[in-house]
């Protein structure tokens, strides 16, 4: 019992601390996420800023989908797991021939409705590729 409590500790002060560094240096963080040039030709401490965002991004979504599993968030999100890599091929053909032209041109306020509708046209071309690979298979 004192190794899963140890364990508990030390995990809550690990994600504390990577929070608290994710926040520190969000600011930096966002600033090269969305500057072309210097994304491209990053440093090791945005790898590390990056590394701490995908852990809590993670962790949140672990949680979510262990307290919420039988919702249709979380129907929706195991599906979209299970389906992630057409997702990301059709997702970077989208960005890839938008982003220099389009994302260049647009406020950063603009981003989160670019982020949703990118994703919602991804969510459905994904659902569609899915819908004829199955129909596809079954008539074979």
């Amino acid at each position: 019992m004192a190794f899963i409590n140890k364990q508990k500790i030390i995990s809550g002060i690990l994600f504390t601390t990577i929070l608290v560094l994710v926040l520190y240096f969000g600011k930096k963080g966002f600033e090269i996420t969305t500057d072309l040039p210097s994304y491209y030709h990053h440093t090791f401490l945005f790898s590390m800023w990056a590394f701490g965002v995908v852990i809590l991004w993670s962790v949140f979504w672990q949680f979510m989908l262990n307290k919420f599993p039988k919702t249709y968030l979380g129907e929706f999100f195991m599906w979209l797991g299970k389906n992630i890599t057409v997702f990301y091929i059709i997702q970077w053909l989208i960005i890839g021939n938008i982003a220099t032209s389009i994302f260049q041109t647009e406020t950063l306020t603009s981003f989160p409705f670019r982020f949703v509708g990118i994703f919602a046209i991804t969510v459905l071309i994904t659902w569609l590729v899915e819908r004829l690979i199955k129909k596809h298979i079954k008539q074979i």
